[in-house]
């Protein structure tokens, strides 16, 4: 009995160890379908993550171009359109440019606008003449619509546009509207000279360095024989002028082709008083700020006797009435020539 035993037990141990083997290929297969299934699933659950992200962020993107869009539009709206839709004439004494136009274009205070300046630049009734405006947009160029909207004194000019555009400029400067310390004052939307093509507007909207450069040239010499106009095509004709506006250097080259002696210098209260002092004049291209909304060129003609500035701006008759600090003036100031009579 015991020897049955051993040979039955000795033939079923090859047989157990094939079903514990086979139990484990089996496992372990089962294991490693379990893991590429997870793997499989892993992979697929980061791809619809991916997907997921990507559709996100383009939706978000698309709302955002749509939000950008809508408010470009009003931004980029034709200055003609814009205007037309938003300045109402109520009644005399009402400001016409609403804070709307404001927030979007940075301009001046609605309080700002005032009629007397408009009858002081030549407007016998400036309500008319702006209702006539308002009423026959496309008949202005867009830049003139927002010229006239910013700046009151430009009225006339803008409302006689459609009558004197293309008409030949002056050839001598005339009797200047104000003089200060000898210098002239010229306004680049005079209609004397104003309507002159300069690069491709008006004179009097992208003409402010040939008249700066004008009014230190007739102020220094005393002569009469160049105007804002054929200042300006000297610079064209110099390469003075780029799509950008006047380049700097009309103010040094420029100035010197003209007869004048002229230098750039650091701009300072200091250098800007020492300057003054000396009888040169100073002119200045302006960031944005009180005199301007992208660039600009003003002259500073002398100080009173109380340090305060008096300079001529060739886009405003008020700015060039007022008496101006240094501390407002200076920190405005992208650069600076000090310009005087030749030594020759």
């Amino acid at each position: 009995m015991q020897k049955q035993s051993r040979r039955y037990n000795s033939s079923k141990r090859p047989s157990q160890r094939s079903k514990e083997q086979y139990s484990r290929e089996r496992y372990v297969a089962a294991l490693r379908a379990k893991q590429k299934a997870d793997t499989r699933r892993g992979i697929i659950i980061l791809i619809a993550l991916l997907l997921i992200i990507l559709l996100v962020f383009f939706l978000v993107r698309g709302i955002q171009s749509i939000s950008q869009a809508s408010k470009t539009s009003e931004l980029d709206k034709p200055a003609a359109a814009y205007v037309l839709d938003k300045l109402t004439v109520l009644e005399h004494k009402t400001p016409i440019i609403p804070m709307s136009y404001e927030t979007q274009y940075g301009v001046i205070d609605t309080e700002d606008y005032d009629y007397e300046r408009a009858k002081k630049m030549g407007s016998k009734d400036p309500i008319l003449e702006l209702q006539i405006i308002l009423k026959n947009p496309e008949n202005y160029p867009e830049h003139l619509l927002e010229k006239v909207a910013t700046n009151p004194e430009s009225l006339h000019f803008v409302y006689d546009y459609t009558e004197k555009k293309g008409s030949e400029p002056a050839t001598k400067i005339g009797k200047p509207i104000l003089v200060n310390n000898h210098i002239p004052l010229l306004l680049q939307f005079d209609e004397k000279w104003g309507y002159t093509i300069y690069g491709d507007k008006e004179l009097a909207t992208s003409g402010c360095g040939p008249t700066a450069l004008c009014m230190a040239y007739s102020g220094l010499t005393g002569k009469t024989d160049q105007t804002p106009a054929s200042i300006a095509k000297f610079s064209q004709d110099a390469g003075y002028y780029t799509p950008e506006g006047t380049s700097w250097e009309i103010m040094s080259k420029g100035a010197n082709k003209l007869g004048l002696s002229s230098k750039q210098i650091p701009v300072s209260q200091k250098n800007i008083k020492a300057e003054l002092a000396k009888g040169r004049l100073v002119v200045c291209s302006m960031k944005p700020g009180d005199f301007t909304r992208l660039g600009h060129f003003i002259v500073l003609t002398a100080e009173t006797a109380d340090g305060l500035l008096i300079l001529n701006d060739s886009n405003s008759l008020q700015r060039s009435k007022t008496l101006w600090t240094y501390d407002v003036v200076v920190p405005q100031v992208k650069a600076a020539w000090s310009i005087g009579k030749s030594s020759k």
